[in-house]
């Protein structure tokens, strides 16, 4: 990870604005997190494997607070299941790596509306038990898509919101899934990508204070401003910024009038090319 100072300043400015909405709404870090670090000059596994680290600090004091309300006996094998299929999302994120940076924000802008979508659609009658297929097709969607791209809450959260459990039950029960897979994660990210997934994960333990911050603050903004705004200006935010990484991309790769000009006169093609695609 080969970053300037203000890079480094810039990354852990938004750890820190991350944190902050998770404490103040209990989900979108990663969503905020990998897109926006992404955006700095980092590349997307180091961007997931900063998030993974930041968000399983909170994580870790989050299950901690709530030690009593876990139920390991329910909670061990969806977490098997989703450990099992993040070595299929790495291998995704392998290609999504490999591509061009503009497309692969494209990617991104794609499933943070489908994430969106999700948690504004959904609506599940809650019961007391669910059968084992929604179980493996929850926790398979939510271990691919955390090893593809570090965003793999939003099946999980369907699962626990359609299960008649305590407020403190369903959030115990997502700290555990998140803690349960950040060694065996962070494991397979240093076999796939090496040292800079290994540095990433350094600067963001060593920004643990400035995550522990935004989350505190996070959660007393949620205790005085209604957690339903917080919520609304989140998504707003998260829209803006799926649009945004859908768009530029279209945008910026449009041929300037300065660049058709600078193509030779001999080249005329070439440049009846270039005007071409820009009309």
């Amino acid at each position: 990870m080969d970053l300037t100072l203000v890079q480094y300043v810039l990354a852990a400015a938004i750890l820190f604005v991350a944190s902050f909405v998770q404490g103040s709404i209990g989900f979108a870090a990663g969503l905020i997190a990998i897109p926006a670090l992404a955006q700095i000059g980092l590349s997307m596994p180091e961007a997931i494997a900063a998030n993974l680290i930041a968000s399983g600090l909170q994580n870790i004091a989050g299950l901690v607070e709530l030690r009593k309300d876990i139920d390991w006996g329910i909670a061990l094998r969806p977490a098997l299941i989703r450990i099992a299929t993040i070595p299929l999302g790495m291998a995704a994120l392998v290609w999504l790596a490999s591509i061009d940076k503009t497309d692969a924000q494209q990617v991104l802008g794609v499933i943070i509306l489908a994430a969106l979508i999700l948690q504004l659609t959904a609506r599940v009658k809650p019961q007391e038990h669910l059968h084992f297929g929604w179980e493996v097709l929850a926790f398979s969607a939510g271990g691919f898509f955390v090893g593809f791209c570090g965003m793999g809450g939003p099946p999980m959260m369907l699962w626990v919101m359609a299960h008649n459990w305590s407020t403190q039950k369903s959030r115990a029960f997502m700290f555990s899934m998140f803690i349960t897979s950040i060694v065996p994660q962070a494991l397979m990210m240093l076999w796939w990508f090496g040292l800079s997934v290994g540095t990433a994960m350094l600067f963001a333990l060593f920004s643990a204070p400035v995550c522990y911050l935004g989350s505190y603050l996070g959660v007393k903004a949620g205790d005085i401003v209604s957690r339903k705004v917080m919520r609304n200006l989140v998504y707003a935010t998260l829209t803006v910024v799926a649009v945004k990484a859908l768009v530029m991309p279209l945008w910026s790769s449009r041929p300037t009038p300065q660049a058709v000009e600078s193509v030779p006169a001999e080249h005329a093609s070439l440049r009846q090319k270039i005007e071409g695609s820009s009309s």
